[in-house]
């Protein structure tokens, strides 16, 4: 008996240190390292340095009278005159009214800028349009920029405010000008107006 004793206790130091030999406990050392990154003050404006608008007869004709643009304006008649020779009646046109009014047409750019902005924590960020150039000539012919505004969601105006947006996704918006017809005279392409945007992180 206590020979097998003897021989199980020899066969399990044996086998302990074999399993010591094939898994060796490796030294191992642990550290925590703290980072911190120091973000500058940035805002990124995107625009489109050239904007093309072409309008066509049809929108432009449907924007001017809702439809058609030959308007009947009714039946007329009365009794003509004789006068120097030749027989005269005045009909007295009294154009109807247009649908829409051309010194205050309204040119909505959707998607036209884009602000990524970094700032202090809580800041804000202010983008502001300007119209340093409002006329678009052809020759003697001329559209006016009356007004113009920028927008996103609900926020509307010559300045916006809104949270900085971060860097991804930028946030996006419209711009919307005020056209005034006036002194537009001549068909085909009017050119030089300039509007400025303007993006500053508070």
């Amino acid at each position: 008996m206590k020979r097998k004793l003897s021989l199980l206790l020899a066969s399990l130091v044996v086998g302990a240190f074999a399993l010591l030999i094939a898994s060796p406990v490796h030294a191992q050392a642990t550290g925590n390292t703290t980072v911190s990154i120091d973000i500058p003050d940035i805002v990124i404006l995107h625009y489109f340095s050239t904007v093309d608008v072409q309008i066509d007869a049809a929108a432009m004709g449907s924007f001017l009278t809702g439809g058609p643009t030959a308007i009947d304006e009714g039946p007329d008649g009365g009794l003509a005159t004789e006068n120097l020779g030749q027989f005269e009646l005045n009909l007295g046109m009294i154009p109807t009214g247009l649908s829409n009014d051309p010194t205050s047409a309204v040119l909505l750019l959707q998607e036209a800028w884009g602000v990524r902005a970094i700032g202090n924590l809580g800041a804000n960020t202010d983008l502001t349009i300007t119209v340093p150039t409002p006329i678009l000539a052809n020759g003697g012919s001329q559209i006016a920029i009356d007004g113009a505004a920028v927008e996103s969601g609900v926020l509307s105006g010559a300045t916006i405010l809104f949270p900085a947006p971060g860097l991804a996704p930028a946030l996006i918006g419209d711009v919307r000008l005020t056209l005034n017809f006036t002194n537009t005279t001549a068909a085909g392409i009017h050119a030089g107006g300039v509007y400025t945007l303007t993006a500053t992180n508070l």
